[in-house]
């Protein structure tokens, strides 16, 4: 073996069944380093082993010093360091002593690792947490906004600057069939969007401030799938902090009904028109069919009130007055005729 102490070992494992040592050292090991597991005793008849110092050869008057030193020392106090050597005390290491200082440094970083950790811990929940009520309000906001925007009877959009719809209500879905709700999505540029009219004008729209934002409006068909309709379209420019580009809120309200109440309306405003011109120039006409035969009738009565016609012209004349007469009856029923068919 290379060492004592590998013996000891080898002894231990049962690779040696024993190894020959100093008392000196056997005790040492055994009470030390394997109490309970390793025994030692003394060999009978073998000389007791003596300790020396070795010198080197070039320096004589260091040995004679020694010698003397040695020479010097009385054998009672030799007897009782051979004593103490046998006896080997049970030496106890203080390790509080020799690590105490860096128990309290592992102990100090520890603690504020710990507390460091528990702090960042604490502003993560924290973070969190606040990160969880505003998750909240944007998502009950999203809700509200969204429930709103689709509580609008007329149907509303929103457009990037690229002409792209990219959000819209559920009255715009509605307004369109299943097949025509594809062009309805497409880029307001492209040639098959029913709002190709619009983006032209939407860039024309200037950025303006929140509180003088305006509104613009126009005219115009569209086509929802199953035929023209007429709308009032209307689009203002919203603009967004957190962007570079702003976008366009649209919307349209349909007039369809409306312009064809109005045209009806119109119409019937031109007949009512034309009749009351109509019934002037009746009127008109009447009073002077009127007035004829009433004028007849009373040149004839002044007549027949002289004394100058005789018996045949009276005769004539009464019945000139009576055919005009008659002539007049029948113009006020032709009159109460007409007046019952307008009446109905």
């Amino acid at each position: 073996v290379d060492n004592a102490s590998a013996a000891f070992h080898k002894v231990k494992e049962g690779e040696l069944d024993a190894l020959v040592a100093t008392q000196l050292n056997s005790r040492y090991m055994i009470d030390h380093y394997y109490p309970n597991e390793l025994y030692h005793f003394l060999i009978p008849g073998v000389q007791n082993a003596s300790l020396s110092f070795a010198f080197p050869r070039g320096e004589p008057e260091l040995k004679d010093i020694i010698n003397k030193a040695l020479n010097a020392i009385p054998p009672s106090e030799v007897l009782r360091l051979t004593e103490k050597w046998i006896k080997m005390p049970n030496v106890t290491i203080d390790t509080w002593d020799l690590y105490s200082e860096q128990f309290y440094i592992v102990t100090t970083l520890s603690v504020l690792l710990v507390g460091s950790s528990l702090l960042w811990g604490f502003y993560l929940l924290r973070s969190v947490r606040r990160r969880k009520v505003i998750q909240g309000d944007l998502e009950n906001q999203i809700s509200f906004r969204k429930a709103l925007s689709d509580s609008l009877p007329n149907p509303t959009y929103v457009v990037n600057w690229q002409g792209n719809v990219i959000s819209h209500n559920s009255a715009f879905e509605h307004y369109f069939t299943a097949d025509y709700y594809k062009n309805a999505m497409l880029p307001l540029e492209n040639s098959e969007s029913p709002f190709k009219d619009v983006f032209s004008n939407t860039h024309e729209v200037t950025a303006e401030t929140k509180e003088n934002r305006t509104i613009y409006t126009q005219v115009f068909e569209i086509d929802n799938g199953i035929e023209k309709r007429c709308i009032n379209h209307w689009h203002t420019l919203c603009n967004l902090p957190a962007s570079d580009h702003a976008v366009y809120i649209c919307g349209w309200q349909d007039i369809t009904e409306t312009r064809d109440l109005i045209h009806a309306l119109e119409v019937e405003r031109n007949k009512a028109i034309n009749a009351t011109v109509a019934k002037s120039q009746f009127l008109a006409t009447m009073s002077h069919e009127i007035r004829t035969p009433i004028s007849s009738i009373m040149g004839f009565l002044e007549l027949l009130s002289g004394s100058g016609l005789s018996k045949e012209q009276r005769v004539e004349a009464i019945s000139l007055a009576y055919a005009t007469g008659q002539s007049l009856l029948g113009l006020i029923g032709e009159i109460l005729d007409v007046d019952k068919i307008e009446s109905g």
